[in-house]
């Protein structure tokens, strides 16, 4: 019995640490996939809108994007009741663009987001889609930034999408001003480009002062002198730095497109990639959302899509690396402006006006914002409290077992030291008196071995549960 009692003393302790761990990762949070619905308002024809699906693993709230196979979504307008289905991979990053017709008034959405190797929905929910403010509405183009002006002349220089692509030839637009703040017409512009810049020599200005040429950087660092000189001999020049797009796509593109025709595009990457993001945006909304794979080629790795009919209008294509990189026009995301029937002549093989070739530079691209419309997590965490709760338990009921057991123990170690004392000390006076002890012995440690018993079955069902919850 002292062995097994010594036994017993020893392992209570470890089981009970056991029960306690287990216990509380039965309440800890498990890592689950759940989805993100993110959108825009509708463009501004209003008969569609772009939602993109994220799909992530949240691991002790941390979120990581992963890829999901065979993801099904279903959208559902409120109003009409009608419904538009895609069954598709994610791509490495976890998203996925869903085009949605709209035929009703209302923009109430119902979306249900499931793939088969989860039982439970990865994003499920009702919600009504935002309404403006999206991209840039009347933001105009600042002039590069001038580090020298010399003579009468005031000369400015945009470039087109504010920013050169290295390696591709971007359009630059000059703006020759007189003294007296009004445009120079017939204005000869000449450029002395840095190393590192190639320009193609600029036209003479039209009649709104605008010059037109193009160019292309070789590095990052570029700048380049633009000099004025007016039909009666007043000259102005300027010295500027050109802001470069750190490897930025390459958008190979119409910048001028009849409507109502689909159009090509070819996204260019400037080194290894393997995917590419890219949207159509307008004024008021997301009017199309592609995630491009990357092939390799001799000149670089590319991908072309064909793009949508679209009515008349200014149009921004926004590449990234980024699915949200649209949101913030920086570093490698690159917004390249177009324009949907020419407004003053549908003859196409007619060059643009001046004006109308100038306003394409002075449109730049900028905060197409996007909303979280649905989240997926919290309805896949709703059990956590539960389980909070039942691992809480277990480690406690454990704890309490396990010091239960302990207390006994010890209890009855030190009652039978301190009987075996009494006995011998009695034993010695009289016969009678040594059996009464024993006797009283006897009833404790039986009245002790049933307790310890009762404790250690119930910390034995303890760590049965933990580790049933736990598989479970």
């Amino acid at each position: 019995m002292n062995r097994l009692r010594m036994l017993v003393l020893v392992l209570t302790p470890l089981v009970a640490i056991a029960v306690l761990i287990l216990g509380l990762r039965v309440g800890g949070k498990d890592a689950v996939r759940a989805a993100t619905v993110w959108g825009t308002p509708p463009p501004a024809a209003g008969d569609r809108v772009m939602l993109q699906i994220v799909t992530f693993v949240d691991d002790r709230g941390v979120r990581e994007s992963v890829f999901v196979p065979k993801v099904n979504v279903s959208v559902t307008e409120v109003e009409t009741g009608k419904t538009t289905t895609l069954t598709s991979d994610t791509n490495v990053d976890g998203v996925l663009e869903v085009a949605v017709t709209l035929t009703g008034k209302r923009r109430e959405l119902r979306v249900l987001v499931t793939t088969p190797s989860e039982s439970r929905p990865l994003a499920e929910g009702t919600f009504t889609l935002p309404e403006g403010p999206f991209g840039p509405a009347d933001r105009k183009a600042l002039a590069t930034r001038a580090t020298q002006r010399t003579g009468q002349l005031v000369v400015d220089t945009f470039v087109t999408d504010q920013r050169l692509v290295v390696g591709y030839p971007v359009p630059v637009t000059v703006r020759v001003m007189g003294p007296n703040g009004l445009p120079v017409s017939d204005a000869e512009i000449t450029v002395a480009a840095e190393p590192g810049l190639d320009v193609e020599p600029f036209s003479r200005t039209c009649k709104s002062g605008y010059s037109f040429g193009s160019a292309k950087a070789l590095f990052h660092t570029v700048g380049m002198r633009v000099t004025a000189k007016s039909p009666d001999g007043k000259e102005g020049s300027t010295f500027s730095a050109f802001p470069v797009a750190h490897g930025a796509y390459y958008v190979d593109a119409a910048r001028d497109v009849p409507s109502n025709m689909p159009f090509a595009v070819t996204v260019r990457a400037p080194g290894v990639r393997n995917v590419a993001y890219a949207e159509i945006d307008d004024t008021h909304g997301r009017v199309f959302a592609t995630t491009l794979a990357l092939t390799q080629e001799p000149a670089g790795p590319s991908a072309a899509f064909e793009a949508p009919k679209l009515p008349a209008g200014l149009y921004w294509i926004v590449t990234s690396s980024d699915p949200k990189g649209a949101e913030r026009i920086e570093g490698a995301t690159v917004a390249r402006v177009l324009r949907v029937g020419k407004g003053e002549s549908d003859d196409y093989a007619a060059p643009l006006a001046c004006d109308t070739r100038a306003d394409l530079a002075m449109h730049p691209g900028d905060g197409f914002v996007r909303t979280e419309l649905l989240d997926g997590l919290p309805s896949r965490r709703k059990d956590d409290t539960k389980r909070e709760h039942l691992g809480l338990a277990i480690a406690l009921v454990g704890l309490l077992a396990a010091a239960i057991i302990e207390i006994m123990l010890a209890l009855r170690v030190v009652t039978e030291a301190r009987d075996t004392i009494e006995t011998a000390v009695r034993a010695s006076e009289a016969e009678t008196e040594g059996n009464a002890a024993a006797a009283t012995m006897t009833k404790r440690t039986s009245a002790g071995s049933v307790v310890v018993g009762i404790a250690i079955v119930v910390l034995g069902f303890a760590l049965l549960a933990a580790l049933l919850v736990w598989k479970a």
